[in-house]
């Protein structure tokens, strides 16, 4: 479909095209300045029943893609408003990893700093353990007792 664009400019995005715009200016072809073929308007969202305002300014809409759908268009403006809200909820869970990456880096050092901790204490273990393999009578032999 060609880029249509209304005829005054400036207007706000209504969230559909339609062959008029609020202010009931037709739509044109922006290839050919002629009005769109049909002379139908495609319903405007916030006169669909599955739109609707919430307390705080904001809309929603109780569209199904598979049973509500009363325009092609609106199944793509279903799919951005997906997609938007995957963003969003990506963009949320990176706020999330940017708060607890400090106290993940402390938890990390505390965890070197233990682990390290507990080889230091067992090092006189070990230490024991290497002075009886070097003084020990198979020291050239294999595990099974024949010579290397």
């Amino acid at each position: 479909m060609p880029f249509l664009q209304p005829v005054a400019s400036g207007l706000p995005f209504s969230g559909c095209r339609s062959s008029l715009d609020d202010q009931g200016l037709p739509w044109y072809d922006a290839a050919d300045d002629r009005p769109l073929p049909g002379g139908t308007a495609m319903i405007q969202c916030q006169d669909c029943e599955f739109f609707e305002h919430n307390a705080k300014g904001g809309f929603g809409f109780k569209c199904d893609p598979f049973r509500t759908i009363k325009e092609p268009e609106c199944l793509t403006k279903w799919q951005l408003i997906k997609i938007e809200q995957m963003v969003q909820a990506y963009q949320a869970t990176l706020d999330y990893y940017r708060r607890l990456a400090p106290l993940q880096e402390k938890m990390f050092r505390v965890m070197e700093r233990e682990m390290d901790d507990l080889n230091e204490s067992e090092n006189w273990k070990l230490a024991d353990d290497e002075e009886e393999d070097d003084d020990g009578p198979y020291d050239d032999e294999d595990r099974w007792g024949r010579p290397t």
